[in-house]
């Protein structure tokens, strides 16, 4: 099997630069996977690509972000509808917003806690989204100076501070708890556990775990206990960060080689599905959270957003997103549809999907009970 990759969404590390998260409006992030079993599916999706390329008379390399300009909507278009695919393409969409928090509740509450309490987890995580920017910037300076007295200076910070959310002052209580019962170095272990990486002082980098978590889920869910031998993995260079990767990821046995996006075109794929896919999100997520979704200038992206999913399929699209904003996603899928009814599109027929997927997601969180570190170090090593 060959799985040739590219991501979107300024990547890297998330850090605290100058009192602002360093992504500025790049908040999600996408990794596409193009996967091929045979030779004779990768011959038929690269001639498809290129007569692409030579109608709209492209030359060189296209970029992702240029399809989603106004002059290239046919080209758009032509890529959706010929290229993408449910059977080769898989798609993460990351929130790093949301990955940052749960980071910080699983260093807060211990990671035995996601594995046994997963949809609880989750909850937490999604409900705190709804703060400001304070409490994911301080958790970043935490994370770049992990020290006894810089644990406690971030609890009382928690302890003390002012949630819009008052199901958020759950965090207060863990805060007060831990400082209370002394349990500072045990959060310490935790954060010394997933701070730095080989060969770099930089920490959570958001497109290695989107990568790994890729890889875990392609081999968790494959019928024929796909092994790493068994795989070939090709990435796109990624500016220092390849060596980062390559030493995590040999530990467990999984070789990637990183090659230059001009010489493949499969990575050239990767690149647009990916960017296409990670701006459509970003914007999908804006939209609803500034209470726009209704709005006609809001219709054309949302009705891509729905396009996108349908044509790669839910079942090939891991949504690393606050709960709320996944379920907004899955019925964006089926209320953006051209043979959805646009009268309505609105509040009362929107709340009934909403509630109905929060439900699908609940049993598809809690279906992942059980899942350990252990379980995921042993699949990925195999």
């Amino acid at each position: 099997m060959e799985i040739f990759f590219d991501e979107s969404g300024n990547t890297g590390a998330v850090k605290n630069n100058n009192n602002r998260l360093n992504y500025d409006n790049q908040r999600h992030f996408a990794l596409c996977g193009l996967v091929f079993e045979n030779n004779e599916d990768k011959e038929i999706i690269k001639r498809k690509y290129n007569l692409l390329k030579e109608d709209f008379n492209i030359q060189g390399e296209l970029k992702g972000n240029s399809l989603l300009t106004r002059k290239h909507n046919e080209l758009l278009n032509r890529f959706i509808n010929e290229i993408l695919d449910k059977t080769h393409f898989k798609i993460s969409i990351y929130d790093k917003n949301f990955y940052i928090l749960t980071r910080m509740v699983s260093v807060l509450s211990g990671f035995e806690h996601k594995n046994m309490y997963p949809l609880e987890f989750y909850q937490i995580a999604s409900s705190l989204i709804t703060e400001n920017d304070e409490i994911l910037l301080k958790y970043c300076q935490l994370e770049e100076n992990i020290e006894p007295d810089k644990i406690k200076e971030f609890l009382e910070f928690l302890q003390n501070y002012s949630y819009t959310n008052v199901l958020n002052s759950n965090l207060s209580y863990m805060a007060e708890t831990i400082l209370k019962n002394e349990l500072v170095d045990i959060v310490l272990d935790n954060l010394k556990g997933i701070s730095k990486y080989i060969g770099t002082k930089s920490t959570n980098i958001v497109n290695l775990s989107t990568l790994s978590e890729f890889i875990f889920m392609l081999k968790y869910e494959s019928k024929t206990n796909l092994s790493n031998e068994e795989l070939s993995i090709y990435h796109d260079k990624i500016d220092g960060f390849s060596k980062v990767f390559q030493n995590e990821l040999a530990s467990f046995g999984i070789n990637v080689s990183f090659i230059d996006s001009t010489d493949n075109t499969f990575i050239q794929i990767a690149d647009n599905a990916a960017s296409i896919f990670c701006k459509v999100i970003n914007q999908t997520v804006s939209i609803f959270e500034n209470k726009k979704e209704w709005d006609k200038d809001s219709e054309w992206t949302l009705e891509l957003a729905s396009k996108l999913i349908n044509k790669v399929q839910i079942d090939n699209i891991k949504f690393t997103l606050p709960i709320q904003n996944w379920a907004i996603s899955l019925c964006i899928k089926d209320m953006f549809q051209p043979s959805f009814s646009k009268d309505k599109r609105n509040n009362l027929h929107f709340n009934n999907f909403y509630f109905h997927n929060i439900s699908k997601i609940n049993y598809e969180i809690n279906k992942s009970a059980g899942i350990d570190s252990q379980n995921i170090y042993d699949l990925l090593n195999r």
